[in-house]
C-alpha cells in the first residue's frame, strides 16, 4: 500500500511538471498603426496602417515565465513621401510588406493560473521588409527588399485560451521610398488577438 501511494504521488508530481513545462501552438492576427520609413526628402503624412497574421509557439516554464516564438506576415501602407524639397514637386505613397520570426519572453506578474492574467512581453526578431511604390515622372513600379533585425515590447492579457496584446515595434533598417538608397527605422503599433489550441 505504501509503495502504491508513493508511485501515485510520483506520477502526480511528474504530470504537474509536464503541465508546467510544455509547448503549445496558436494562431494570431490583428491590425497595426505605423509610420513606415518613407520620405526621400521629407515625410508629408498620410495615414499608414496595416494588418498581420501568423502562428505562435509557446513554451510555459512556470506560472510566471514563458517563451513565445512568432512567425508571420503583415503589411503597412499609405505613408506619403515628398520629392523635390519644400516645394513637394511630387507626392507618392509607399507600402511595406513584412515577413519574419521573433522570440519573446513573457512575464505574468500574478501568474497565469488565473482566469484573466495580464502579462508583459518583449522580444527580438529578424524580418524581410519589402517596400514598393510608383516612381515619379515615369510612373514605373519600384520596390526593394532587405533583411533586418527588429525589436518589440508591450503588454497583454490572457483569458482561457485567448490572448490580446498591444506592442510597440521597431524594425531597424527599412528601405526608404522612392529610390531605396536610404535606410530608416520603421515603427508600428500592432494590436493582436490570438488563440491557443
Amino acid at each position: 500500500m505504501r509503495k502504491f501511494i508513493s508511485c501515485t504521488v510520483a506520477l502526480l508530481v511528474a504530470a504537474g511538471a509536464a503541465r508546467a513545462q510544455s509547448w503549445r501552438i496558436g494562431v494570431a492576427g490583428g491590425v497595426a498603426l505605423g509610420t513606415p520609413a518613407s520620405g526621400y526628402s521629407e515625410v508629408t503624412g498620410g495615414s499608414p496602417g496595416g494588418w498581420g497574421a501568423g502562428l505562435a509557439f509557446g513554451y510555459r516554464d512556470d506560472q510566471y515565465l514563458a517563451l513565445r516564438i512568432d512567425a508571420g506576415f503583415g503589411a503597412l501602407g499609405g505613408a506619403d513621401y515628398c520629392v523635390g524639397g519644400l516645394g513637394c514637386a511630387y507626392i507618392g505613397t509607399a507600402d511595406y510588406a513584412i515577413g519574419g520570426a521573433s522570440a519573446s519572453a513573457l512575464w505574468h506578474p500574478i501568474g497565469d493560473q488565473h482566469t484573466v492574467s495580464p502579462y508583459l512581453i518583449a522580444g527580438i526578431g529578424w524580418y524581410a521588409v519589402r517596400g514598393s511604390t510608383t516612381l515619379p515622372v515615369t510612373e514605373q513600379a519600384s520596390s526593394s527588399t532587405l533583411g533586418t533585425p527588429g525589436y518589440s515590447a508591450g503588454i497583454g492579457v490572457s483569458f482561457s485560451r485567448f490572448f490580446v496584446q498591444g506592442e510597440f515595434m521597431q524594425i531597424a533598417q527599412a528601405p526608404v521610398a522612392p529610390y531605396w538608397s536610404k535606410r530608416q527605422s520603421l515603427y508600428s503599433v500592432p494590436v493582436t488577438v490570438g488563440y491557443w489550441f
